[in-house]
């Protein structure tokens, strides 16, 4: 996938300084997954399903208050896990799909380009937040 995002904002404080921002950014994913089907039945089945993500960001952000300040920052972002899920199918072809929490392994790297400082994260997570939970609508040839 791919997103691209543009905000312009301003800001006066109690002493009448404005502060200006111009921000813009975009991000390309991409999340591979495979499934194995356990049957319960003929329209209910359960899955675990193996994933894999990547994203990339890129974001620039000039700020004014009196002086003109660019900030550039690239991210790298990696999963790997596992999450279960439900499928329902409501005819013979189409079924509604939920998942809810994922256990796996994250990275990312976060490099600045005004300080040339880089910031890495890693690590093992299992989360049950509502971030996780995953609708869908499914066509089955």
């Amino acid at each position: 996938g791919y997103s691209y995002q543009k905000s312009d904002s301003s800001f006066e404080n109690a002493v009448q300084e404005i502060r200006e921002s111009e921000f813009s950014g975009t991000t390309f994913f991409f999340y591979p997954f495979v499934r194995r089907y356990f049957g319960l039945g003929k329209s209910f089945a359960l899955f675990i399903q193996g994933e894999g993500r990547y994203g990339r960001a890129t974001n620039e952000q000039q700020i004014s208050d009196g002086t003109i300040r660019s900030l550039e920052t690239t991210s790298d972002n990696l999963f790997f896990g596992v999450r279960p899920g439900l499928t329902v199918f409501v005819s013979k072809n189409f079924a509604l799909e939920t998942s809810f929490g994922a256990l796996g392994y994250n990275w990312s790297e976060v490099n600045r380009d005004d300080t040339d400082e880089k910031t890495k994260n890693n690590g093992f997570s299992f989360d049950l937040s509502s971030t996780e939970l995953v609708l869908g609508l499914s066509y089955y040839f």
